[in-house]
């Protein structure tokens, strides 16, 4: 039997508790009609974070029952008398089986009762303070939804029944990238979270800190301070990749990568490491990893050692290797960590990590609307199975949120458990889960994402049903049936669909008319049924917030669903947004996702919703709005925006503003992002470029300017190719290319790329139009 498939079967036999094996409820009576029967003694050697267990301990019980529970160091009290021992002091020890106390690491916990006696305790510095808090919930009743809401039982005379546990979480490492736990030490501890961005002091147990966190090259050798001096060390992301020269522009410090295989990066990044730890030496961790782009060194090298190994994954951690065997030398217990991310995700073939050195797994690329352990994410499943056969340390980087629109619905919740417990399965023994941080805590269910991620993470045996219906019944009271049919039919209507659902959703097709008004009717009775408590009502009305901006984004299309079917929908687009606006701001949302505000999100909805006419081409000045989509230059994105491409007045545009892009290089330099802009999916466009160049000193232009197509992001496929050649364009005026008919779907987008070699120095995009085909065929110029 296989080490992997023991520790499988070892977490599908546990439940909530890991119950010993034949251990019976003892049943204890704590408080009799708000008196005290139990001391809280404390380990005589306590620790600040036991302290901190005791005192919550005798803070809640008092809450429950009204009682004063003393609480004292063991040695000043009585062996006698009736206590909870907090803390794996001299009296718990001796009540339990040394063999018990054995790998508890730092946050294992032990609940036992002997003799009458209560024993909550565990490993340092975090195992008591989550004995206390489990002893807390699942024996006495207590529940914390968010940081600020919970519900506490009101008990006078207390009995509780306490089975025996002994527990080690499979995830040493646990950490959801939210709002509720990275803002909210207290509670983050409350829910089992130990993760770096955290904030517990010492008297909260501390927290994991990984020095850097990611992508940390470019913070362990600044192009600021050694471009000038060392161009060859980075990557040039205009040749290329290949190394930098003193042409070179400065580049950007995520938009570069280090040359991995030059014996003077390694010196100096490896001389700075140290330095950074010996400022940190408690810190634990280093994160010695790539920075967030797709531009490795292509210098000759570096690429015959990716080519040799199979993977850049292969150029990665022969450095870090070296890396982390200095770091070894000076402090043998630092563990050095590197990302498996985008081009290195694969593994190499024959470099093994260093013993200190830790991979952690980024699944950017995988479906969140589907198990991991399914047909659905095999190049996922391959990748960390494949992962855990050659790394002993293996960390996952999984993802919550719709980094684009994280205020929106995003149907990601079906296989929670089910990802955790394959996680665990294979050797994965630490979760950062990256959810929510940008809202303010205003999303798609964002608190209930927080508890329910908390507790998985803690146990992902857990029943992932049954804690969504706990939840939703404690925090909204008799709204939750109608919430619960609201996320049930949020699933179905995806799942439906049959596609994929990645971390940069765009495609929201699956609120169509049914699912906006089933949902909308879900929502109102959700606020009747707790229409005279004003505080739940408040919680229901928050949640339907994300619902009522994805409505707002796909009016259109609605409104084209209901007339082709016969059917009414009633909105007032223009009152909407304004109300959404107010709405939102009063309670508090923040972001409209990663680096993107409330109010970009918003004017980008207006935009899409009005495109001015006026500056429209004259056949399409009077076509009604749903038959087209004018991607003004704002709306565009750019890749390497101020290096390579760039936003601009130009009088010759008929905006007054054009997107300009750099030809040094074949990236996809500017993007037409479908997603909200586009109401119906497959349907026939037409696209349109309108485009001019400038030429390169007196050199006549000739052959493609430039290459484009069309790519769908949810498949990760091609869709379609096109060309754009120089004698389609001019260099004095822009003018309109026509780039064919493709049947598109919001989750695809329109890229363009500079064409090599090239006679141009910048080419021009005043819009990217799309027309709809209709019955009667093209409408064009």
């Amino acid at each position: 039997m296989t080490k992997i498939f023991r520790r499988l079967l070892l977490l599908l036999s546990l439940n909530a508790g890991l119950l010993m094996p034949g251990s019976l409820a003892a049943e204890l009576q704590l408080a009799t009609e708000g008196k005290a029967n139990y001391i809280i003694s404390l380990a005589t050697d306590a620790i600040p974070a036991e302290r901190t267990a005791a005192e919550q301990l005798q803070r809640f019980l008092k809450e429950v029952t009204g009682a004063d529970f003393v609480l004292r160091d063991e040695k000043d009290v009585p062996v006698e008398e009736q206590q909870i021992f907090v803390g794996a002091g001299q009296r718990a020890r001796s009540l339990i089986p040394a063999a018990e106390w054995k790998d508890l690491g730092t946050d294992g916990m032990i609940i036992k009762t002997s003799k009458g006696q209560l024993i909550l305790a565990g490993g340092r510095p975090r195992g008591t303070l989550y004995a206390v808090f489990q002893f807390l919930e699942e024996s006495v009743g207590c529940r914390w939804w968010t940081p600020t809401e919970s519900t506490i039982p009101n008990q006078p005379t207390l009995t509780v029944n306490v089975e025996d546990q002994r527990y080690v979480p499979p995830f040493s490492y646990r950490e959801h990238f939210s709002t509720a736990m990275r803002y909210h030490p207290e509670f983050a501890t409350k829910l089992h979270q130990n993760g770096s961005h955290q904030q517990q002091t010492e008297e909260w147990g501390g927290h994991f800190k990984i020095l850097g966190f990611s992508h940390t090259f470019s913070e362990l050798i600044p192009p600021q301070t050694y471009f000038g001096s060392h161009p060859e060390w980075f990557s040039d992301p205009t040749r290329g990749g290949l190394p930098c020269t003193k042409d070179s522009p400065l580049p950007e410090g995520q938009d570069t990568q280090l040359c991995l295989t030059n014996p003077e990066v390694l010196k100096e990044l490896t001389k700075n490491a140290l330095e950074l730890i010996r400022q940190n030496p408690t810190a634990g961790y280093i994160s010695i990893s790539q920075n967030d782009n797709s531009n490795p060194c292509t210098c000759e090298s570096c690429k015959k050692l990716a080519t040799r190994e199979g993977s850049q994954s292969g150029v990665i951690l022969t450095f870090v290797n070296q890396v982390a065997k200095e770091i070894g030398e000076s402090y043998p217990d630092f563990w050095v960590e590197t990302l498996a991310y985008t081009y290195s995700e694969k593994p190499p073939r024959t470099v093994r990590p260093a013993r200190n050195v830790l991979i952690r797994l980024a699944l950017a690329l995988a479906d969140y609307g589907h198990p991991i352990d399914s047909e659905w994410n095999e190049p996922a499943r391959d990748l960390i199975r494949n992962w855990a056969k050659i790394a002993p340390h293996l960390f996952i980087w999984s993802y919550a949120t719709n980094f684009k629109k994280a205020m929106f619905p995003h149907p990601n919740w079906r296989s929670m458990a089910e990802d955790y417990r394959f996680f665990a399965a294979n050797n994965v023994q630490g979760m950062f889960v990256q959810g929510d941080c940008y809202t303010g805590d205003v999303g798609d269910f964002t608190q209930l994402r927080a508890w329910l991620t908390g507790k998985l993470l803690w146990d992902p045996t857990r029943d992932q049903k049954a804690l969504t219906s706990e939840f939703l019944a404690g925090y909204y009271g008799a709204a939750a049936p109608f919430l619960q049919q609201y996320l049930d039919l949020l699933l179905t209507t995806f799942e439906a669909q049959k596609r994929g659902l990645n971390t940069n959703n765009r495609d929201f097709s699956f609120i169509n008319l049914d699912m906006a008004t089933q949902g909308t009717d879900l929502f109102r009775q959700a606020r009747e049924a707790v229409a005279d408590q004003p505080s739940l009502l408040n919680r229901v009305r928050r949640e339907e917030l994300s619902l009522r901006i994805a409505k707002i984004a796909r009016d259109r299309a609605l409104r084209l669903e209901a007339k082709n079917s016969g059917r009414e929908y009633a909105s007032d687009w223009d009152a909407e947004i304004v109300q959404f606006t107010e709405d939102a701001k009063a309670y508090g949302l923040q972001m409209w996702g990663e680096n993107i505000s409330l109010e970009e999100g918003l004017e980008d909805l207006r935009k899409t919703a009005n495109p001015p006419k006026s500056s429209l081409p004259d056949f399409a000045k009077n076509l009604p709005r749903e038959l087209i989509i004018d991607f003004q230059p704002s709306m565009l994105n750019l890749a390497f925006e101020d290096s390579l491409t760039f936003i601009e007045d130009d009088p010759a545009a008929s905006g007054g503003v054009a997107a300009r892009m750099s030809t040094n290089s074949q990236a996809w330099l500017v993007q037409a992002q479908l997603g909200s802009h586009m109401d119906v999916p497959n349907e026939k466009w037409r696209i349109y470029a309108g485009i001019r160049y400038h030429k390169r000193g007196g050199v006549s232009p000739k052959g493609i300017a430039l290459d484009g197509g069309v790519f769908d992001d949810s498949s990760m496929k091609d869709i379609a190719r096109f060309s754009v050649d120089f004698s389609q364009v001019s260099d004095s005026d822009y003018r309109l290319v026509d780039l064919g008919v493709h049947t598109l779907t919001p989750g695809m987008l329109i890229w363009f790329a500079p064409h090599t070699p090239h006679f141009a120095e910048q080419i021009l995009f005043e819009r990217v139009l799309l027309v709809r085909e209709t019955e009667s065929g093209s409408i064009r110029p």
